[in-house]
């Protein structure tokens, strides 16, 4: 019986039973609808199961949310949608995505029938920005992210098109042996310079330092600039003379 129900809410209802006991000589038949429902629960697991495949595209129901992902009925049998899973930026929590009693469509990417497990992923049905990632992040681009994460070889930067590059400790600047906590912060907007695209493997380096060297460069050319002091010859002051001047010293010379 549903928490909360009593035998009265049963009266003028048609549910399904299971006989599970028949006495004649009391004329009495025993049965079980939860029996019912859970044979019925199983046949529908089991028909979803021999449905199942990897690459298969599926629709279900967001049962439960959890930290690391959320669980979705398929029919009878849950699949577990990882928070990893969820799309192709970062997720931090798995809310962000999506709400219990929504109904979703999701790919199958894995199937254990031992378990049985079923893994779910959103990602195939979503556009894969690492398939363009050469023509959008062309090596010597500058580019603009936002710090999603600090770990102990560097940072990860989120670009425009969702995906993540990294920074190595050693690209983030041009002084040595910082550390990355001193030079950015998470959810900071920086700029660096890509010098390594592998759409195969799924990576992106990217430098800050080569970025600060560029403008020191820069600034320094400029300073030599305002510095310098033009070297003026005769001949630059000569030339700077009207026709006219010329003229009169030319009759000059010619009354000598």
């Amino acid at each position: 019986i549903p928490s909360g129900w009593r035998l009265e809410h049963f009266i003028g209802r048609t549910i399904k039973v299971k006989i599970i006991e028949i006495d004649r000589e009391r004329r009495r038949v025993l049965c079980s609808n939860k029996i019912a429902l859970e044979e019925d629960r199983e046949r529908r697991r089991q028909e979803t199961l021999s449905k199942l495949y990897e690459g298969a595209i599926v629709e279900g129901v967001v049962r439960r949310i959890t930290d690391f992902g959320a669980f979705v009925d398929l029919g009878g049998i849950d699949g577990l949608l990882h928070v990893s899973e969820m799309g192709w930026m970062r997720v931090n929590h798995p809310s962000e995505v999506v709400k219990e009693g929504q109904r979703i469509q999701v790919a199958v990417i894995g199937v254990d029938l031992e378990g049985p497990r079923i893994s779910l992923s959103l990602k195939p049905l979503l556009p894969d920005p690492w398939r363009s990632a050469e023509q959008d992040y062309p090596i010597g681009a500058k580019v603009k992210g936002v710090v999603t994460r600090i770990v102990p070889f560097g940072v990860f930067v989120r670009l425009p098109t969702g995906i993540e590059g990294v920074i190595p400790n050693n690209e983030l600047s041009t002084r040595r042996n910082v550390r990355a906590e001193e030079i950015v912060k998470i959810g900071q907007e920086v700029e660096a310079k890509v010098y390594q695209v592998n759409p195969q493997q799924r990576r992106i380096l990217l430098s800050m330092r080569q970025v600060a060297q560029e403008q020191e460069r820069l600034e320094l050319r400029r300073y030599m600039q305002q510095q310098t002091t033009p070297q003026i010859t005769l001949g630059d002051v000569f030339s700077d003379l009207s026709p006219q001047t010329q003229q009169i010293q030319e009759g000059q010379k010619n009354q000598s």
